[in-house]
C-alpha cells in the first residue's frame, strides 16, 4: 500500500492502534462508526503493505526496576555503522536503536536499574565496542510521549 493510496481513514485507524494496539475491530469500527469488517480488512492490508510491521507493547520499565533510563548519542565512523549497531542491539540493555544523520550516528535509549548498572554499562559494555569513537549522554528525567 504505497504513501499516495493511505486515506485519512487508514491514518486514524493507525493512530487508535497507537494507542491500543489491542483494540478489537469492533471498538476502533464504533469509534469511527463502520463496519467491524471493514477495519479488520484495512488492518490487513496495512500489515500486508508493511505499513504496521508489528502489534507491541510499551513497558513503564521503572515498574520492572529499570529506574535509570538514558539516550545515548554515538560517533563511529561510517564504515563502522553496521558493526556497532550489531553489537549494541544484542545487548539487553538497550531498547531503541536508530542510526541518524547529522550531529551523532547512532541513538540508543538505554534502561538500567540504577547508576551503579550504569557506571557499568557505560565501562564494560560500550567501552567494549573498540569504533566508538565518543559518545555523548543524557539521562531520561520524564516521559510525555511514547509511540
Amino acid at each position: 500500500m504505497p504513501k499516495d493510496k493511505l486515506d485519512d481513514l487508514d491514518f486514524k485507524i493507525v493512530r487508535l492502534l497507537l494507542q491500543d494496539s489491542t483494540a478489537p475491530a469492533s471498538t476502533i469500527a464504533s469509534y469511527l462508526g463502520l463496519h467491524p469488517s471493514t477495519v479488520s480488512y484495512r488492518v490487513r492490508k496495512l500489515r500486508e503493505s508493511g505499513v504496521i510491521k508489528k502489534f507491541t507493547v510499551s513497558v513503564d520499565w521503572r515498574r520492572l526496576g529499570k529506574e535509570v533510563e538514558a539516550a545515548l548519542l554515538i560517533n563511529c565512523s561510517p564504515k563502522h555503522f553496521e558493526r556497532v549497531a550489531s553489537a549494541m542491539a544484542a545487548m539487553d540493555e538497550v531498547i531503541e536503536l536508530h542510526t541518524l544523520t547529522g550531529f551523532a550516528d547512532i541513538l540508543a535509549m538505554v534502561t538500567v536499574t540504577d547508576m551503579a548498572e550504569y557506571k557499568d554499562f557505560i565501562e564494560k559494555r560500550l567501552g567494549a565496542i573498540p569504533e566508538i569513537e565518543s559518545f555523548r549522554a543524557g539521562i531520561v528525567l520524564e516521559d510525555f510521549k511514547e509511540e
